[in-house]
C-alpha cells in the first residue's frame, strides 16, 4: 500500500486508536463513548480502506456479544494491517535504539544512572 505522508499520517492514527480500544476491550473498560469514537475516526480515517471499514464494523457488531474476543481480532487485523502500511514497525526502530544504546558503552556505566 503506497501513499502520501498526509494519509499515511491518518492511517497510522487509526491504527493506533485502534489498538487502544482494542486493547480497552480486551481489558473490559470499553464504553459505549470509546466504540462511539472509534466508529468516528474509522469515518474520518478509513472511509476509503474497505479491509479497515469491515474490520470496524465487525469489531462494533462483535463487542457487546465478546468483547475480548473481538478487542483481540481487532488487534489482530491492526497487527497485520500497519505491517502493510509501514515497514518501519516501532518495534524494529525499538530494537534499533537498544542495539545502538549497547555499542555506545553509555547504557551500563553507573554514573548514567544504571546499576
Amino acid at each position: 500500500m503506497t501513499c502520501s505522508s498526509d494519509r499515511r499520517t491518518a492511517l497510522s492514527a487509526f491504527g493506533l486508536n485502534g489498538t487502544t480500544i482494542a486493547l480497552k476491550a480486551r481489558a473490559g473498560c470499553l464504553t459505549v463513548r470509546d466504540r462511539l469514537g472509534f466508529a468516528m475516526v474509522a469515518l474520518e480515517w478509513v472511509a476509503e480502506e474497505p479491509a479497515a471499514r469491515a474490520a470496524v464494523i465487525d469489531f462494533l457488531n462483535e463487542v457487546e456479544i465478546d468483547a475480548a474476543g473481538a478487542g483481540l481480532r481487532l488487534q489482530q487485523f491492526l497487527d497485520g494491517w500497519m505491517a502493510d502500511l509501514d515497514p518501519y514497525r516501532p518495534e524494529i526502530a525499538l530494537a534499533a535504539l537498544e542495539s545502538e544504546a549497547e555499542q555506545a558503552g553509555w547504557a551500563t556505566r553507573k554514573d548514567c544512572g544504571h546499576d
